[in-house]
């Protein structure tokens, strides 16, 4: 918790320093002594600040030191918002020469509130401040806390370490463990790798990794089996202390020399010497050094448990030698980047740690509950089933859950419901639960400072929720959680920290893209519980939920309403003047129109009902507003206020009925990330044919919003000027234009002009035509290609391919409808070098033939064919030779047209799954049936999977902009 508290304050304080030193340097008139007093506080809270950074790296802080920091972070709060408001009251008049002479007097009369409002709560905050610092001294608290007797250990409490139960675990109580463990012996045993190999045990903590590398250890008996001559078991702390793990190390090969093996010569003569060898007096390197005179010409085996950073693994590396004879290094990690480090060489081996399936996770369960699983009642197991649902088969999660549920002396149903119910409360209170919640706490513990307040927010989403990549990257940049980097955008840096939680395990991956980029992903129920605990604690989300009725700060920071239920009994007479993130899922029209959410920042009310025009109204008024989010909602329209939002960065208006954006957006100077029109795709006799939900018509003025990155689908006519002013938006990375234009011939040179000019930016590229018409057929006159696109969709009449094709070295996905081209297109697609993904529906290919020779598509991992009348194709020996899923989309009409033609899915070397997906009839079944024949030649012997589809199809449009 302290880590959090620490992280949460610090992070206030770091954002709110930034904007007191732009307030002092901007040359704004204040009232006597105002100036001087914002000085003071920004000059007190960065001392606090040192203060802090020097006690984040402890582990535990006594209670006073807590309320310290809850009292700096409030301070922080408060004062940030005053700024916000005071900045905001002052804003630069408009107009030139007298008229905005007479508008900077008539700003300085009207703002005299204002100022003296600022004047007023900077002399608070000033004594608040003094306060502050005076129960610092009080309380004893130092700038350098290791230095001081009082906090140089974190408690007068014996610790335990938490990891010690998995070292010592009982086999006859493990389950699962036989399988991976006899897998991992007989990699290790290898003898044909004599190379100095490293295996690295990666996954989430709780999984098992040290319980299965102690197995592993055991397994291979290194005290007394020849097969490995020595060996060592050593766990490291977060805190890497090298002298501390050598001597460890050095201990148990003494320890081992002096039981004496007959396999490792001159034993003898080595143990003579170590025992009166005083380990206490030798420094980091001499341990070293005696190490590798110890294992110098041994095959050993050593086991470096819980390894926590690159570093930790290339400072003690150099002590293991490579005597080129089967010696083996095992490394147990939550994080993905260290087991990579580590196992850098072809010869090394990184194991990933699966969840316990669900009937082990059934076995374990009951195994710690009853002893075995034969004595669970009848009436417990359906109620035992939703328990292992917290716990996704973590098998920490579950023995220490199983733990909880046995000491309960009443094992009902009704009791159990209860537990159930309140375990989030359990974690947090119940001591059965504490060496779970300590081993959880080591993941957050560990990460950077500029992490914690973005793992802090993840409290915000409800248990289960598939929490998107893209709107959760956009979130922290508009909560300000993101440190600008140079030469990168704010995104792209956001982007870095969400996966650095991917490769710690901390963030579980959903859905992933044909490139392995995570698109949605889930917090473990077990980890939620234990971020939501603290993160209401700290005051830093506040949920409204069926679990969580009451609120227990008086001023909210953020607001994440679950349900209706309770929602407007819990909020009476609640101040939410101060709520910077509201989240909800529920009808918002009362709250919303009886609440003034003042500095709201980011405001997501996807799949919500309520939005008025009354709502959307006091929205606009929302002036610190970064991130909004409509999708899925009943708004009709956007007011013309929506210009008043001068710092909104994310507009998501998608699947709403709006149709029109209103002239006044193109004042948002700030907007970086537009999402508009939405899409469904349907059948029609023997046509496709893909349907505008919602098609949104863009006004005149989009040249003016220079910060956008992202435009998602918008619609362009011959009577707005969208394509034109598309070329000026420099910043421009992801384009989705679409038209139901039926003769769009007039727009082809404004478009090609404005993609010339986009040649340096552009990654993503998605043009939609109702009508299949030919909108791109001039590409062959583009001159400055965009050589950086990743994405291109393409649902438009093309023939051909431009010659500049070739080119894309960088496409990774590419999704072709009504382009109708020929079979010489295909040897210019198959020589993409990094193309992983090429989606081919209705009308794509024009002849009817697709062959693919030897080499061609090199990297290709997805193949999706969808024909009216299906094409003859040809697979070559040595053709897509990374392809894992191919994929058949068909209907009633033609379909056994050529059928016979498919031929060489016996070549493709890494198939693993085929999919067949259309109307499944007497028509149609001779065709999966020859398909399926010609699968099954295929030696890799892939999945075969078939769909039945009736109208709707089964992907979704368009896919490549988020």
């Amino acid at each position: 918790m302290e880590a959090i508290m620490m992280s949460s304050t610090e992070g206030a304080l770091r954002v709110l320093m930034g904007k007191l030193g732009d307030v002092l340097a901007q040359k704004v008139v204040m009232m006597k002594g105002v100036r001087k007093g914002i000085q003071f506080v920004k000059d007190e809270l960065e001392g606090m600040n040192a203060f802090l950074q020097n006690y984040a790296t402890m582990e535990e802080k006594d209670v006073q030191v807590r309320t310290w920091m809850k009292q700096v972070r409030e301070m922080a709060y408060d004062a940030e918002d005053c700024i916000d408001k005071f900045v905001h009251d002052l804003e630069t008049p408009n107009g030139k020469g007298f008229i905005r002479f007479l508008s900077k007097i008539t700003r300085l009369l009207t703002t005299l509130k204002a100022r003296y409002t600022l004047a007023n709560q900077i002399k608070n905050l000033k004594t608040r401040s003094d306060e502050i610092s005076t129960r610092q001294t009080k309380f004893g608290i130092l700038i350098n806390p290791e230095s001081s007797s009082r906090y140089g250990s974190t408690s007068s409490l014996i610790q335990i370490d938490p990891r010690l139960p998995a070292l010592f675990a009982e086999e006859t109580k493990l389950v699962g463990i036989e399988a991976p463990r006899a897998e991992l012996v007989i990699w290790l045993e290898d003898l044909n790798n004599p190379n100095l190999s490293v295996l690295s045990i990666v996954g989430f903590g709780g999984l098992g990794k040290t319980t299965l590398a102690m197995m592993v250890y055991r397994s291979l008996s290194v005290r007394g089996d020849p097969h490995f001559q020595c060996g060592a078991f050593v766990t490291i702390s977060q805190v890497l202390d090298s002298r501390l793990i050598f001597k460890d190390i050095l201990k148990q090969l003494v320890e081992f020399i002096q039981e004496g093996s007959p396999a490792v010569p001159g034993a003898t003569q080595i143990a003579r010497q170590d025992p009166s060898e005083n380990l206490e007096t030798l420094g980091v390197g001499q341990l070293a050094t005696k190490i590798r005179q110890h294992l110098q010409g041994k095959r050993y085996l050593v086991v470096l448990d819980d390894l926590w950073s690159p570093l930790a693994w290339e400072g003690m590396k150099f002590v293991f030698p490579d005597n080129n004879n089967g010696s083996r290094i095992i490394v147990t990690t939550r994080i993905e980047n260290v087991a990579y480090n580590c196992c850098s060489r072809d010869h090394d081996n990184v194991y990933k740690m699966q969840p316990l399936p669900d009937a082990l996770s059934m076995e374990l369960f009951l195994k710690r509950v009853f002893g075995r699983v034969q004595s669970c009642p009848p009436e417990l197991h359906e109620p035992s089933a939703d328990i292992l649902k917290k716990c996704h088969g973590i098998p920490l999660a579950i023995v220490s859950i199983g733990g909880l549920f046995a000491s309960k002396p009443n094992k009902t149903k009704e009791e159990w419901q209860k537990v159930h119910d309140s375990l989030g409360s359990e974690i947090d209170n119940n001591p059965t639960l504490e060496g779970m919640k300590k081993i959880l706490n080591y993941s957050y513990n560990d990460l950077p400072y500029h992490l914690k307040a973005c793992f802090l927010y993840l409290s915000i989403f409800p248990e289960d929720h598939k929490i998107k990549r893209s709107s959760l990257i956009r979130r922290w940049v508009a909560e300000g959680f993101v440190s600008g980097r140079r030469g990168l955008s704010m995104e792209d840096v956001a982007d870095s920290y969400f996966h650095e939680f991917i490769s710690r395990g901390i963030l579980q991956s959903v859905d992933i893209g044909v490139g392995g980029k995570v698109k949605t992903c889930r917090v473990h129920d077990v980890m939620l519980d234990v971020i939501v605990s603290k993160s209401t604690d700290e005051n830093f989300v506040t949920l409204l939920s069926d679990q969580f009725i009451g609120i227990p700060h008086n001023k909210i920071r953020r607001l994440s309403i679950h349900t209706s239920n309770n929602t407007t009994s819990a909020l009476v007479r609640k101040d939410l003047g101060h709520v910077r993130s509201l989240i909800t899922f529920t009808n918002v029209e009362q709250l919303l129109a009886s609440h003034t959410f003042t500095l709201l920042r980011i405001l997501d009310l996807e799949g919500s009902t309520g939005l008025t025009k009354p709502v959307m109204k006091n929205i606009c008024k929302l002036f610190q507003l970064k991130y909004l989010s409509i999708r899925r909602t009943d708004a009709l329209e956007l007011p013309n206020k929506i210009r008043d939002l001068q710092y909104l960065e994310t507009m998501d208006i998608r699947g709403t009925p709006i149709t029109k954006l209103p002239t006044e957006i193109s004042k948002l100077q700030n907007l970086r990330h537009l999402h508009a029109s939405s899409f469904k795709c349907y059948y029609n006799g023997a046509f496709k044919l893909f349907l505008f939900d919602t098609l949104v018509e863009m006004p005149d003025g989009l040249e003016n919003l220079k910060s956008l990155q992202t435009i998602a689908h918008i619609n362009f006519t011959e009577n707005n000027h969208v394509l034109e002013a598309i070329g000026q938006l420099t910043q421009l990375r992801k384009l989705g234009i679409a038209t139901t234009d039926p003769d769009p011939m007039w727009a082809e040179m404004p478009l090609l002009l404005s993609l010339e000019k986009l040649s340096n930016s552009l990654r993503c590229l998605s043009i939609l035509e109702g009508h299949a018409t030919s909108l791109v057929t001039i590409w062959d006159e583009l001159r400055s290609p965009p050589l950086r696109l990743q994405t291109l969709e393409i649902f438009a009449y093309l023939t051909s391919l431009p010659p500049w094709f070739s080119l894309l070295s960088n496409l990774t996905r590419i999704t072709f409808c009504f382009t109708a081209l020929k079979q010489d297109s295909t040897p210019i697609l198959s020589n993409l070098p990094n193309l992983l993904c090429l989606r081919l529906y209705v009308g794509s290919y024009h002849d009817g033939l697709f062959y693919v020779d030897r080499n061609g598509f090199p990297k290709l991992k997805l193949l999706v064919f969808e024909f009216t009348l299906l094409a003859t194709m040809e697979f070559k020996d040595g053709a897509l030779p990374k392809l894992e899923r191919l994929v058949w989309v068909f209907k009633d009409e033609g379909v056994l047209q050529g059928s016979g033609g498919i031929l060489g899915i016996e070549h493709l070397s890494n198939l693993k799954e085929v999919g067949l997906g259309g109307n499944i009839n007497d028509n149609t079944r001779s065709f999966v049936d020859i398909i399926t024949a010609c699968v099954q030649k295929n030696p890799k012997n892939p999945k075969i999977s078939v769909a039945d589809i009736q109208g709707l199809l089964f992907f979704k449009i368009p896919s490549v902009i988020k």
